[in-house]
Protein backbone atom coordinates (compact mmCIF):
# COMPACT_ATOMS: atom_id res chain seq x y z
CA UNK A 1 0.00 0.00 0.00
CA UNK A 2 1.77 3.40 -0.70
CA UNK A 3 2.10 6.03 1.80
CA UNK A 4 -1.24 8.60 -0.04
CA UNK A 5 -3.58 5.47 0.73
CA UNK A 6 -2.42 4.82 4.17
CA UNK A 7 -2.59 8.15 4.63
CA UNK A 8 -6.21 8.74 3.63
CA UNK A 9 -7.06 5.09 5.33
CA UNK A 10 -5.72 7.11 8.27
CA UNK A 11 -7.52 10.39 8.38
CA UNK A 12 -10.98 8.61 7.42
CA UNK A 13 -10.63 6.55 10.50
CA UNK A 14 -9.31 8.80 12.86
CA UNK A 15 -12.58 10.62 11.83
CA UNK A 16 -14.42 8.03 12.19
CA UNK A 17 -13.13 7.19 16.08
CA UNK A 18 -13.37 10.57 16.71
CA UNK A 19 -17.04 11.06 16.02
CA UNK A 20 -17.81 7.73 17.88
CA UNK A 21 -16.14 9.08 21.22
CA UNK A 22 -18.13 12.55 20.90
CA UNK A 23 -21.23 10.00 20.90
CA UNK A 24 -20.38 8.47 23.95
CA UNK A 25 -20.30 11.23 26.71
CA UNK A 26 -23.41 13.15 27.11
CA UNK A 27 -25.30 14.57 30.43
CA UNK A 28 -28.78 12.75 31.10
CA UNK A 29 -32.00 14.96 29.97
CA UNK A 30 -32.94 15.40 33.45
CA UNK A 31 -29.11 16.43 34.94
CA UNK A 32 -28.50 19.08 36.95
CA UNK A 33 -26.10 19.82 34.87
CA UNK A 34 -28.54 23.37 33.71
CA UNK A 35 -28.66 24.34 37.04
CA UNK A 36 -26.74 27.64 37.80
CA UNK A 37 -23.93 28.08 40.54
CA UNK A 38 -24.80 28.30 43.65
CA UNK A 39 -21.60 27.78 45.33
CA UNK A 40 -20.79 29.95 48.41
CA UNK A 41 -17.25 29.73 50.06
CA UNK A 42 -19.25 30.64 53.46
CA UNK A 43 -21.96 27.70 53.42
CA UNK A 44 -18.84 25.24 53.75
CA UNK A 45 -16.64 27.14 56.15
CA UNK A 46 -13.14 28.08 54.87
CA UNK A 47 -10.52 25.15 55.08
CA UNK A 48 -6.89 25.17 53.92
CA UNK A 49 -5.89 21.86 52.59
CA UNK A 50 -2.08 20.84 52.04
CA UNK A 51 1.08 22.52 51.94
CA UNK A 52 1.97 25.09 48.72
CA UNK A 53 5.49 24.88 46.98
CA UNK A 54 7.07 26.78 44.57
CA UNK A 55 9.83 29.70 44.99
CA UNK A 56 6.56 31.55 45.53
CA UNK A 57 4.68 28.49 47.63
CA UNK A 58 0.85 28.45 46.66
CA UNK A 59 1.06 31.29 44.18
CA UNK A 60 -1.37 31.75 41.41
CA UNK A 61 -0.68 34.87 38.92
CA UNK A 62 -4.15 35.84 36.96
CA UNK A 63 -3.45 37.88 34.07
CA UNK A 64 -6.34 39.81 32.44
CA UNK A 65 -7.41 42.65 29.91
CA UNK A 66 -11.31 42.31 27.84
CA UNK A 67 -8.70 44.33 24.98
CA UNK A 68 -7.01 41.28 24.17
CA UNK A 69 -9.87 39.80 21.75
CA UNK A 70 -13.02 40.69 19.87
CA UNK A 71 -14.49 38.65 17.90
CA UNK A 72 -17.52 39.24 15.39
CA UNK A 73 -17.96 36.05 13.95
CA UNK A 74 -16.59 36.76 10.98
CA UNK A 75 -13.85 34.57 11.20
CA UNK A 76 -12.83 31.90 13.45
CA UNK A 77 -12.28 32.74 17.31
CA UNK A 78 -8.77 31.85 16.79
CA UNK A 79 -7.94 33.87 13.78
CA UNK A 80 -4.62 36.56 14.42
CA UNK A 81 -6.60 39.06 13.44
CA UNK A 82 -8.86 39.05 16.23
CA UNK A 83 -6.06 39.29 19.04
CA UNK A 84 -3.68 41.69 20.16
CA UNK A 85 -0.84 40.20 19.92
CA UNK A 86 1.66 42.47 21.65
CA UNK A 87 -0.57 42.77 24.55
CA UNK A 88 -0.93 38.56 24.64
CA UNK A 89 3.37 38.89 24.78
CA UNK A 90 2.91 41.70 27.62
CA UNK A 91 0.93 39.12 29.55
CA UNK A 92 2.60 36.15 29.37
CA UNK A 93 5.96 38.44 30.60
CA UNK A 94 3.84 39.82 33.58
CA UNK A 95 2.99 36.23 34.81
CA UNK A 96 5.85 34.77 34.72
CA UNK A 97 7.75 37.63 36.46
CA UNK A 98 4.80 37.26 39.04
CA UNK A 99 5.50 33.69 39.41
CA UNK A 100 8.97 33.75 40.11
CA UNK A 101 9.28 36.75 41.81
CA UNK A 102 11.95 38.35 39.24
CA UNK A 103 11.19 41.64 37.23
CA UNK A 104 12.34 39.98 33.57
CA UNK A 105 11.76 37.27 31.86
CA UNK A 106 14.94 35.71 31.40
CA UNK A 107 15.50 35.80 35.17
CA UNK A 108 11.80 34.08 35.36
CA UNK A 109 13.03 31.12 33.22
CA UNK A 110 16.06 30.93 34.80
CA UNK A 111 14.37 31.23 38.60
CA UNK A 112 12.34 28.00 37.16
CA UNK A 113 14.43 26.17 35.43
CA UNK A 114 16.44 26.39 38.59
CA UNK A 115 13.50 25.60 41.25
CA UNK A 116 12.09 22.48 39.08
CA UNK A 117 16.22 21.52 38.51
CA UNK A 118 17.17 21.64 42.61
CA UNK A 119 13.31 19.88 43.49
CA UNK A 120 13.20 17.03 40.92
CA UNK A 121 17.05 16.63 40.22
CA UNK A 122 18.95 17.93 42.87
CA UNK A 123 20.92 20.22 40.56
CA UNK A 124 21.02 23.96 40.96
CA UNK A 125 21.50 24.62 37.27
CA UNK A 126 19.10 26.18 34.82
CA UNK A 127 18.25 24.92 30.99
CA UNK A 128 20.81 23.24 29.33
CA UNK A 129 20.81 23.01 25.61
CA UNK A 130 19.67 19.41 24.56
CA UNK A 131 17.47 19.78 26.81
CA UNK A 132 13.70 18.33 25.89
CA UNK A 133 10.35 20.37 26.96
CA UNK A 134 7.57 18.39 26.27
CA UNK A 135 4.51 20.82 26.24
CA UNK A 136 1.04 19.31 27.13
CA UNK A 137 -1.50 20.96 24.74
CA UNK A 138 -5.68 20.11 25.24
CA UNK A 139 -7.04 19.27 21.86
CA UNK A 140 -9.66 17.36 22.74
CA UNK A 141 -12.20 19.35 20.42
CA UNK A 142 -10.39 18.92 17.26
CA UNK A 143 -11.08 16.23 15.10
CA UNK A 144 -9.06 16.70 11.55
CA UNK A 145 -6.38 17.58 10.52
CA UNK A 146 -7.82 19.82 7.58
CA UNK A 147 -11.21 20.83 9.04
CA UNK A 148 -11.28 24.13 11.12
CA UNK A 149 -13.64 24.60 14.29
CA UNK A 150 -14.70 27.05 16.38
CA UNK A 151 -14.69 24.58 19.31
CA UNK A 152 -11.64 25.39 21.91
CA UNK A 153 -8.22 24.32 21.42
CA UNK A 154 -4.82 26.36 22.79
CA UNK A 155 -5.38 29.79 21.66
CA UNK A 156 -2.62 30.00 19.12
CA UNK A 157 -1.77 33.84 19.55
CA UNK A 158 -1.50 33.47 23.72
CA UNK A 159 0.24 29.72 22.98
CA UNK A 160 3.47 31.83 20.54
CA UNK A 161 3.47 34.05 23.05
CA UNK A 162 4.66 31.65 25.79
CA UNK A 163 6.71 29.73 23.24
CA UNK A 164 8.38 32.92 21.92
CA UNK A 165 9.39 33.96 25.33
CA UNK A 166 10.83 30.48 26.01
CA UNK A 167 13.09 30.89 23.11
CA UNK A 168 13.86 34.22 22.65
CA UNK A 169 14.30 34.73 27.14
CA UNK A 170 14.96 31.38 28.30
CA UNK A 171 17.54 30.19 25.81
CA UNK A 172 15.26 27.42 24.68
CA UNK A 173 16.05 25.92 20.99
CA UNK A 174 12.87 25.36 19.22
CA UNK A 175 14.04 21.88 18.26
CA UNK A 176 14.23 20.87 21.80
CA UNK A 177 9.92 21.91 22.45
CA UNK A 178 7.71 19.06 21.45
CA UNK A 179 3.77 20.12 21.63
CA UNK A 180 2.11 16.86 22.59
CA UNK A 181 -1.11 15.55 22.69
CA UNK A 182 -1.20 11.96 22.02
CA UNK A 183 -5.14 11.03 21.97
CA UNK A 184 -6.05 13.84 19.51
CA UNK A 185 -4.80 15.88 16.71
CA UNK A 186 -2.67 19.11 16.21
CA UNK A 187 -3.93 20.17 12.87
CA UNK A 188 -1.79 21.84 9.69
CA UNK A 189 -3.11 25.15 10.30
CA UNK A 190 -2.61 25.29 13.76
CA UNK A 191 1.21 24.23 13.21
CA UNK A 192 1.83 26.29 10.86
CA UNK A 193 0.60 29.41 12.63
CA UNK A 194 3.06 27.83 15.78
CA UNK A 195 6.18 27.29 13.69
CA UNK A 196 6.94 30.28 12.06
CA UNK A 197 9.80 32.75 12.43
CA UNK A 198 11.76 32.60 15.84
CA UNK A 199 9.77 29.34 16.20
CA UNK A 200 10.46 27.53 13.39
CA UNK A 201 11.53 23.49 14.20
CA UNK A 202 8.94 23.04 17.23
CA UNK A 203 8.48 19.45 17.44
CA UNK A 204 5.20 18.07 16.97
CA UNK A 205 3.69 14.61 18.70
CA UNK A 206 -0.26 13.60 18.17
CA UNK A 207 -2.16 10.40 17.13
CA UNK A 208 -1.38 9.60 14.41
CA UNK A 209 2.14 11.40 13.91
CA UNK A 210 4.16 8.50 14.48
CA UNK A 211 3.60 4.52 14.17
CA UNK A 212 4.07 3.94 17.95
CA UNK A 213 4.11 6.81 20.57
CA UNK A 214 4.13 4.95 23.90
CA UNK A 215 7.29 4.16 26.13
CA UNK A 216 6.61 0.13 27.06
CA UNK A 217 9.28 0.58 29.77
CA UNK A 218 7.06 3.50 31.20
CA UNK A 219 4.05 1.50 32.06
CA UNK A 220 1.77 3.51 34.69
CA UNK A 221 1.61 1.74 38.23
CA UNK A 222 -2.12 3.16 39.54
CA UNK A 223 -1.80 3.30 43.37
CA UNK A 224 -5.69 1.72 43.56
CA UNK A 225 -7.17 -0.81 41.25
CA UNK A 226 -7.65 0.50 37.95
CA UNK A 227 -10.17 -1.88 35.54
CA UNK A 228 -8.91 -1.68 32.27
CA UNK A 229 -6.06 -1.70 29.70
CA UNK A 230 -2.30 -0.82 30.76
CA UNK A 231 -1.80 2.55 30.52
CA UNK A 232 1.57 3.95 29.00
CA UNK A 233 3.07 7.08 29.14
CA UNK A 234 4.13 8.40 25.51
CA UNK A 235 8.29 8.49 24.70
CA UNK A 236 7.97 12.24 24.15
CA UNK A 237 6.60 12.34 28.08
CA UNK A 238 9.06 10.05 29.60
CA UNK A 239 12.73 11.23 27.57
CA UNK A 240 11.62 14.81 28.32
CA UNK A 241 13.30 16.62 30.95
CA UNK A 242 10.33 19.28 31.53
CA UNK A 243 7.13 19.02 31.43
CA UNK A 244 4.89 22.43 30.50
CA UNK A 245 0.99 22.02 31.53
CA UNK A 246 -0.72 23.77 29.17
CA UNK A 247 -4.28 23.65 29.89
CA UNK A 248 -7.88 25.28 28.73
CA UNK A 249 -10.49 26.29 31.05
CA UNK A 250 -13.59 24.51 30.45
CA UNK A 251 -16.62 22.90 31.91
CA UNK A 252 -16.84 18.64 31.38
CA UNK A 253 -19.94 16.92 31.12
CA UNK A 254 -18.21 13.95 33.63
CA UNK A 255 -15.41 15.79 35.69
CA UNK A 256 -17.50 19.14 35.94
CA UNK A 257 -14.58 20.62 34.77
CA UNK A 258 -11.19 20.67 33.39
CA UNK A 259 -7.72 22.42 33.44
CA UNK A 260 -4.33 21.22 34.69
CA UNK A 261 -4.79 17.95 35.76
CA UNK A 262 -7.42 16.43 33.53
CA UNK A 263 -5.24 17.59 30.83
CA UNK A 264 -3.31 14.76 31.12
CA UNK A 265 -5.63 12.06 30.21
CA UNK A 266 -4.23 12.93 26.93
CA UNK A 267 -0.67 11.65 28.04
CA UNK A 268 -2.22 8.01 27.93
CA UNK A 269 -1.23 5.62 25.45
CA UNK A 270 -3.40 2.24 25.07
CA UNK A 271 -2.88 -0.59 22.80
CA UNK A 272 -6.49 -0.35 21.86
CA UNK A 273 -8.30 2.34 20.65
CA UNK A 274 -5.38 5.14 21.15
CA UNK A 275 -8.21 8.03 20.80
CA UNK A 276 -10.01 6.41 23.79
CA UNK A 277 -7.02 5.81 26.03
CA UNK A 278 -8.38 7.04 29.21
CA UNK A 279 -11.70 5.32 28.49
CA UNK A 280 -10.13 2.01 27.62
CA UNK A 281 -7.95 2.58 30.79
CA UNK A 282 -10.73 2.66 32.56
CA UNK A 283 -10.13 6.21 34.24
CA UNK A 284 -13.46 7.98 33.61
CA UNK A 285 -15.41 6.15 35.70
CA UNK A 286 -13.35 7.08 38.24
CA UNK A 287 -13.09 10.86 38.56
CA UNK A 288 -17.06 11.22 37.75
CA UNK A 289 -18.01 14.46 39.71
CA UNK A 290 -21.61 15.00 38.02
CA UNK A 291 -23.86 12.07 36.91
CA UNK A 292 -23.50 11.37 32.88
CA UNK A 293 -24.01 8.75 30.49
CA UNK A 294 -21.14 7.15 29.01
CA UNK A 295 -21.01 4.05 26.46
CA UNK A 296 -24.31 3.65 27.00
CA UNK A 297 -24.44 2.91 30.32
CA UNK A 298 -24.93 6.07 33.75
CA UNK A 299 -22.22 6.48 35.57
CA UNK A 300 -22.70 8.24 39.19
CA UNK A 301 -20.96 10.66 40.86
CA UNK A 302 -17.82 9.72 43.21
CA UNK A 303 -18.04 10.77 46.65
CA UNK A 304 -15.56 12.82 48.47
CA UNK A 305 -13.03 10.75 50.32
CA UNK A 306 -12.81 8.38 47.02
CA UNK A 307 -9.47 7.47 45.05
CA UNK A 308 -8.89 9.33 42.22
CA UNK A 309 -6.35 8.48 39.26
CA UNK A 310 -6.13 12.19 38.87
CA UNK A 311 -3.64 12.44 41.94
CA UNK A 312 -1.57 9.78 40.81
CA UNK A 313 -1.01 12.19 37.26
CA UNK A 314 0.19 14.71 39.30
CA UNK A 315 2.05 12.58 41.58
CA UNK A 316 3.63 10.69 38.83
CA UNK A 317 7.55 11.05 38.24
CA UNK A 318 7.68 11.97 35.03
CA UNK A 319 4.48 13.62 34.81
CA UNK A 320 3.76 15.97 37.63
CA UNK A 321 7.33 15.74 39.13
CA UNK A 322 8.77 16.99 35.69
CA UNK A 323 6.52 20.08 35.81
CA UNK A 324 8.17 23.38 35.37
CA UNK A 325 5.05 25.55 34.96
CA UNK A 326 1.05 25.00 34.82
CA UNK A 327 -0.75 27.26 32.36
CA UNK A 328 -4.33 27.11 32.29
CA UNK A 329 -5.73 29.86 28.75
CA UNK A 330 -8.87 31.03 29.62
CA UNK A 331 -9.21 33.65 26.94
CA UNK A 332 -12.32 31.99 25.95
CA UNK A 333 -14.26 29.30 27.72
CA UNK A 334 -16.65 27.29 27.10
CA UNK A 335 -19.89 25.61 28.79
CA UNK A 336 -18.69 21.88 27.54
CA UNK A 337 -15.33 20.63 26.55
CA UNK A 338 -16.40 19.83 22.81
CA UNK A 339 -18.92 23.78 23.17
CA UNK A 340 -18.78 25.43 20.04
CA UNK A 341 -17.84 29.00 21.33
CA UNK A 342 -20.73 31.18 20.78
CA UNK A 343 -21.25 35.49 22.07
CA UNK A 344 -23.57 33.51 24.81
CA UNK A 345 -19.89 32.47 26.42
CA UNK A 346 -19.36 36.00 27.70
CA UNK A 347 -18.71 35.95 31.20
CA UNK A 348 -21.58 37.57 33.86
CA UNK A 349 -19.21 38.34 35.67
CA UNK A 350 -16.62 40.36 33.28
CA UNK A 351 -18.14 42.92 32.37
CA UNK A 352 -20.56 40.51 30.03
CA UNK A 353 -16.99 40.24 28.10
CA UNK A 354 -14.69 37.21 27.14
CA UNK A 355 -12.95 36.39 30.01
CA UNK A 356 -9.68 37.48 28.23
CA UNK A 357 -7.52 35.68 31.09
CA UNK A 358 -4.61 33.13 32.06
CA UNK A 359 -3.28 31.94 34.79
CA UNK A 360 0.11 30.28 35.61
CA UNK A 361 1.33 28.71 38.82
CA UNK A 362 4.30 26.16 40.34
CA UNK A 363 1.69 24.41 42.17
CA UNK A 364 -1.02 21.89 40.24
CA UNK A 365 -3.61 22.13 43.12
CA UNK A 366 -3.34 25.77 44.09
CA UNK A 367 -4.37 26.61 40.04
CA UNK A 368 -6.56 24.18 39.68
CA UNK A 369 -8.16 25.15 42.94
CA UNK A 370 -8.40 28.68 41.48
CA UNK A 371 -9.67 28.23 37.99
CA UNK A 372 -12.15 25.86 39.88
CA UNK A 373 -13.30 29.41 42.05
CA UNK A 374 -13.78 31.28 38.78
CA UNK A 375 -15.93 28.80 37.07
CA UNK A 376 -18.09 28.59 40.17
CA UNK A 377 -18.66 32.19 39.85
CA UNK A 378 -19.73 32.40 36.35
CA UNK A 379 -23.51 31.78 35.47
CA UNK A 380 -22.95 30.97 31.66
CA UNK A 381 -20.81 28.47 32.37
CA UNK A 382 -23.44 26.33 34.60
CA UNK A 383 -21.13 24.51 36.70
CA UNK A 384 -22.90 22.21 39.34
CA UNK A 385 -21.71 23.89 42.38
CA UNK A 386 -22.42 21.01 44.72
CA UNK A 387 -20.38 18.43 42.80
CA UNK A 388 -18.02 16.43 44.77
CA UNK A 389 -15.18 18.12 41.57
CA UNK A 390 -12.61 18.86 44.14
CA UNK A 391 -12.49 15.83 45.29
CA UNK A 392 -9.05 15.21 43.75
CA UNK A 393 -7.91 18.22 44.86
CA UNK A 394 -8.63 17.57 49.08
CA UNK A 395 -6.70 14.22 48.10
CA UNK A 396 -3.76 15.40 46.45
CA UNK A 397 -3.34 18.37 48.85
CA UNK A 398 -3.80 16.24 52.05
CA UNK A 399 -0.88 13.31 50.85
CA UNK A 400 0.20 11.11 52.69
CA UNK A 401 -3.06 11.24 54.12
CA UNK A 402 -5.63 11.50 52.41
CA UNK A 403 -9.77 10.96 53.20
CA UNK A 404 -10.03 7.93 51.18
CA UNK A 405 -7.22 6.63 52.83
CA UNK A 406 -4.96 5.63 49.53
CA UNK A 407 -1.59 5.32 49.59
CA UNK A 408 -0.74 7.44 46.66
CA UNK A 409 2.38 6.45 44.68
CA UNK A 410 4.44 8.02 41.88
CA UNK A 411 3.78 6.05 39.19
CA UNK A 412 6.42 3.69 39.87
CA UNK A 413 5.07 2.03 42.74
CA UNK A 414 7.09 4.73 45.71
CA UNK A 415 4.61 5.79 47.95
CA UNK A 416 4.45 9.86 48.05
CA UNK A 417 5.44 11.43 51.30
CA UNK A 418 4.76 14.71 51.17
CA UNK A 419 1.54 17.60 50.02
CA UNK A 420 1.26 17.98 46.32
CA UNK A 421 0.14 21.33 46.63
CA UNK A 422 -2.50 23.50 48.03
CA UNK A 423 -6.24 23.92 48.29
CA UNK A 424 -8.54 26.25 49.52
CA UNK A 425 -11.48 28.04 48.09
CA UNK A 426 -11.31 32.24 48.18
CA UNK A 427 -13.10 34.11 50.85
CA UNK A 428 -15.72 35.55 48.11
CA UNK A 429 -16.39 35.79 44.40
CA UNK A 430 -15.94 40.12 44.89
CA UNK A 431 -12.02 40.29 46.92
CA UNK A 432 -11.16 36.76 45.01
CA UNK A 433 -8.90 36.67 48.18
CA UNK A 434 -7.17 33.62 49.43
CA UNK A 435 -5.31 32.77 53.14
CA UNK A 436 -1.70 34.54 51.68
CA UNK A 437 -3.31 37.45 50.27
CA UNK A 438 -4.87 38.13 53.94
CA UNK A 439 -1.49 37.87 55.00
CA UNK A 440 -1.49 33.84 56.41
CA UNK A 441 1.37 31.89 55.32
CA UNK A 442 -0.23 29.25 54.78
CA UNK A 443 -3.08 28.69 51.33
CA UNK A 444 -3.03 30.59 48.13
CA UNK A 445 -1.92 33.60 47.13
CA UNK A 446 -3.68 35.46 44.18
CA UNK A 447 -1.80 37.90 42.16
CA UNK A 448 -4.14 39.84 39.83
CA UNK A 449 -2.43 41.51 37.09
CA UNK A 450 -5.45 43.53 35.79
CA UNK A 451 -4.77 46.40 32.84
CA UNK A 452 -7.91 47.68 32.86
CA UNK A 453 -9.78 47.71 36.08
Amino acid sequence: MNKRIFALLLSVWMLLSFAACADTLSAPSSSSSSIPPVFDPSTVGHTVYGEGFGINPGRVSWAQDPALFDWTNTQYWWDESNFNTELAAQMVSDSLCAIAGTSNEADAWDALFKDLNLRRYEKNVGHTAGEKIAIKLNMNAVSSDTLATNAIFPTPCMLRALLSSMVLHGGVCPEDIVLYDVTRVIPTYFKEYIGKDELAGVQYVYLGSAPNLKDDDALVVWSSEVVGDDAYLPTCVSEATYIINYANMKMHTLAGFTVTTKNHFGSIVTDVNPNRAPATAGLHELICATQAIYSGKTIYPRPYGSYTPMVDIIANQDVGQKTLLYFVDAVVTTAGQNATLTQAMRWETMGNQFPCSIFMSQDPIAIDSVCLDFLLSEPNMKIVAEAPMDNYLIEAATVPNPPSDTVYKDGHGNPITESLGVHEHWYDAKSKEYSRNKGADVGIELIKILYRE
